[in-house]
């Protein structure tokens, strides 16, 4: 999880404070998270067809920032042909539950305490440890703009040529203010029946203090003039979940 704002919120805090509520959240698949993955993994296995075609390594050095406890990612993990992951997540008491999750794989693993910001700055000591994928499901949207496109920006140096970056995440509708988003969000926050009054508070106070959304359409052009190639893969049916595809040209 992104742990940089412009609200100076606890962007941590239904994490730390309530692993409960999160999982509830997944469970009953209330923010899209089945299809995200379902989407992602689509893509990722056409992705490596086209690095075969295109003489690319099929095994593959991935990077999953805001990684969570891998309830997601972990089965996709399991099977696909990766030499080595790196999962990097804010919340340092969550990386031991996401190593548990992955369980036994045949590649080597490493576990960071990170804001994914800091990791995007810190770089890779050479090009041996840049990465082939690198993934963020739900961790940027708590970045501030300026810090979406340092992130942006610092990114091209971890990816190895041919790389491709997938994010996702939450985002605004066109000309969607974020006071707009959050209670459009918040109208459908309060309909999850099946999270408990104060849970469903906790969520939306977790919003108020530390989700930042970029626009769409915005994003994408942000993306573009810092030298990306961007394609949209998956939109949610409440207009606010999206995948998105990003590569450098060559």
């Amino acid at each position: 999880m992104a742990i940089r704002n412009v609200g100076g919120g606890d962007s941590l805090s239904i994490f730390e404070r309530s692993w409960q509520t999160y999982h509830q959240l997944v469970a009953h698949d209330l923010m899209q998270h089945h299809a995200l993955g379902q989407a992602l993994e689509q893509r990722l296995l056409a992705w490596l067809t086209e690095r075969e075609v295109a003489g690319l390594p099929r095994a593959l050095a991935m990077t999953d920032l805001a990684c969570g406890d891998l309830t997601t990612l972990a089965p996709l993990l399991q099977r696909l042909p990766l030499r080595e992951l790196e999962a990097v997540d804010a919340a340092s008491g969550v990386l031991p539950q996401a190593e548990a999750r992955l369980g036994p794989v045949p590649y080597p693993c490493r576990w960071r305490a990170m804001d994914l910001l800091l990791w995007a700055e810190s770089g890779p000591v050479n090009l041996s440890e840049q990465s082939d994928l690198i993934t963020c499901l739900f961790g940027l949207h708590h970045l501030a703009d300026a810090d979406k496109w340092r992130f942006l920006e610092l990114l091209p140096r971890q990816l190895a040529p041919g790389g491709r970056l997938l994010i996702g995440d939450l985002f605004r509708q066109p000309g969607e203010t974020r006071q707009q988003y959050l209670e459009r969000y918040w109208d459908r926050v309060n309909s999850w029946s099946v999270l408990l009054p104060p849970s469903r508070r906790l969520v939306i106070d977790h919003m108020a203090s530390s989700d930042y959304p970029a626009e769409d359409e915005q994003f994408a052009a942000m993306a573009e003039s810092l030298g990306w190639q961007v394609r949209w893969l998956w939109r949610g049916p409440d207009q606010a979940e999206g995948l998105v595809e990003l590569w450098r040209p060559g």
